[in-house]
């Protein structure tokens, strides 16, 4: 099933915020998450004094109920139900001077309005006085939205209000009575659904004995506790407008694994997947060593397994790789070669001059790995080899994308690379190396990766600096490549990962989707991270779903793998920006392919 939310709310009194509508879509997509737009004003607009709003939690919320979410962000404080001409000491445009275009025009399939503050209040006259909007007229206002909605087929969730703190005069409160009820019995005529913002922050005065006033900035705009409370029952709400019911949602997506940072042992990432012919699942990663969470800094390779599918795993590391770099070894992809045996990739890094993909053989079924060879052996350098990266095409033929970075002489880390493939026919015994490919552009050319299309040619995605992800194409099986070329798929810095779904022969993408738009509030951060389908070979992607949406969250270093027919793990980095720890978690999380096509078997 389909969705599309806007949030639509009010904001109260408003002196002083301006924010601009942002839109944070994806590229080349259609929208198959819920599409959430906070329409109103100032409770909705973000505030520098607001860690987050309610409308930037939901996602997050959301998508740890396994609901997918893309948050449009439409606040403009000051606003009333009306029109800037029925009231208009803010010079703005209020409700009905923008409900075509910043609502109807969204064709939304669930609409969340939240109008009474704004209306009710009283500029001057005391308790006599008039309101902004009369109750009458609030009352035609909010008759009209809702039908209007309706008419168009979109689902609705009212908001009534929070109350007004001990610095408004109680008579303010009295006079917005009315337009609360109003508001709760037009959820009740009209079957809509109902957040009582106003009841919520009553019942925690009267369950903690703490006024209400404590999740209020300043009486009336609700602080991030308030919001947290907020956003919480929003949450609730949408899923049961919706039908997705946190049990039925549970088992479709769910963390699995968290492999988080210790005393010496400052950062867990970059592993993969490979199952074993006793049906376990071995998941090896990058465990750093000492204090330091640097790429730089020292890490070994070591190993969890899964007998269940994935479900649970163990719960001590298994060495794999002692750390055989001057600096570290790191970086895994793992393949289950056409032979029967395993292939161990990684990077054994031991200057920023010095990192080459090395690789091991297993031959019984990871108890044991040959000594490792390097891949590269032509010349010398820092070549980056991403985690999850190496494929084996149909002929047998092994290929690795790999960045080199140049760094002139004590000069910093140099992140621009230059793209190659190397190629082995021989089960990694010799390695060959392709033409580099060319950058018409000039932009900055990171981590790449690879995918065999159904017509025998490979497409690479390429992260870059330039706000999208760019491509490249061979013919010939990774010797030659086209010029890299800008996709459709926004991104910040940070790469994407892309395979085929065995079920269905569709690609499976995973990505930050997040543009680099003046406005965006989350503009060049790898956050939210998302997954969607491509039913053509990767020119246009759907069934866009976010998988993480913490703002503060730092997402990235994706390993897809496929579990049976019905299920896939991804591992992947799940820091918090502003505690340092971008790339030192690790989260493996475990998602059905019904929940990626919207498929509803309940």
């Amino acid at each position: 099933m389909r969705f599309r939310i806007l949030i639509f709310l009010t904001a109260v009194f408003a002196f002083s915020l301006s924010v601009p509508v942002f839109s944070q879509k994806p590229g080349s997509t259609d929208k198959d998450n819920l599409t959430i737009v906070a329409f109103g004003n100032s409770i909705t607009a973000t505030r520098k004094t607001i860690n987050q709003v309610f409308a930037q939690r939901l996602p997050q919320l959301l998508a740890q109920k396994g609901v997918s979410a893309t948050v449009i962000n439409a606040g403009i404080p000051g606003s009333h139900t009306g029109r800037q001409t029925d009231h208009n000491l803010f010079k703005i445009r209020h409700a009905l001077d923008r409900f075509e275009t910043d609502v109807l025009a969204h064709h939304p399939d669930l609409t969340i309005i939240g109008f009474g503050i704004n209306d009710a209040h009283i500029d001057n006259g005391g308790a006599t006085g008039p309101s902004r909007i009369p109750l009458e007229k609030y009352r035609q206002n909010l008759a009209f939205m809702i039908e209007s909605l309706q008419k168009q087929g979109s689902k609705i969730i009212l908001t009534v209000p929070n109350p007004l703190g001990k610095k408004y005069p109680e008579y303010q409160n009295e006079r917005l009575q009315s337009y609360l009820e109003t508001v709760r019995n037009y959820a009740k005529k009209y079957q809509t659904g109902l957040v009582d913002n106003n009841k919520a922050f009553r019942d925690y005065q009267t369950q903690t004995g703490v006024s209400f006033d404590s999740l209020m900035l300043d009486g009336v705009h609700p602080n991030d506790k308030g919001h947290e409370l907020i956003a919480a029952n929003m949450a609730q709400e949408i899923l049961r407008i919706t039908g997705n019911t946190p049990t039925s949602l549970s088992a479709q997506k769910k963390l699995v694994l968290q492999l988080n940072p210790g005393p010496g042992n400052p950062r867990n990432s970059e592993g993969d997947f490979v199952t074993l012919k006793d049906g376990r699942i071995l998941f090896i990663y990058s465990r750093f060593l000492g204090t330091s969470s640097s790429d730089f800094a020292a890490a070994t390779l070591v190993g969890r397994f899964s007998s269940d599918g994935g479900k649970t795993w163990t719960p001590e590391d298994t060495p794999i790789v002692k750390n055989e770099g001057d600096m570290n070894v790191m970086s895994v992809s793992l393949l289950r070669l056409q032979n029967g045996n395993i292939a161990l990739f990684y990077a054994r890094k031991n200057s920023i001059d010095d990192c080459i993909p090395m690789m091991r053989i297993s031959t019984d079924e990871a108890k044991t790995w040959s000594e490792a060879v390097p891949c590269i052996t032509d010349r010398k350098g820092y070549f980056v080899l991403n985690n999850n990266r190496v494929i084996q095409l149909k002929t047998g033929r092994l290929v690795i994308p790999v960045a080199l970075h140049e760094t002139p002489p004590g000069a910093g880390f140099n992140g621009r690379g230059r793209l190659f493939t190397y190629y082995s026919d021989d089960n990694g015994q010799n390695w060959k190396v392709s033409q580099e490919v060319a950058n018409p552009d000039a932009i900055t050319h990171q981590e790449p990766g690879l995918i065999s299309l159904k017509n025998n040619q490979l497409m690479m995605i390429i992260r870059t600096d330039a706000g999208v992800q760019y491509a490249s194409y061979s013919t010939d099986q990774g010797q030659t490549w086209s010029p890299a070329q800008p996709t459709s798929i926004v991104s910040p810095v940070s790469p994407a990962t892309i395979a085929r779904i065995p079920a269905t022969g569709d690609l499976l993408m995973v990505w930050n989707n997040n543009d680099n738009k003046e406005g965006n509030p989350i503009k060049g951060r790898r956050t939210p991270l998302n997954i969607a389908v491509s039913k053509d070979e990767g020119k246009t992607w759907q069934n866009v779903k976010n998988l993480e949406a913490d703002p503060d969250g730092w997402y990235c270093y994706t390993a897809i793998h496929f579990v049976g027919k019905k299920d896939v793990l991804l591992s992947y980095c799940a820091g918090n920006r502003p505690k340092g720890t971008g790339l030192s978690v690790t989260n493996v999380t475990r998602l059905s392919l019904d929940w990626i096509y919207n498929i509803n078997r309940r």
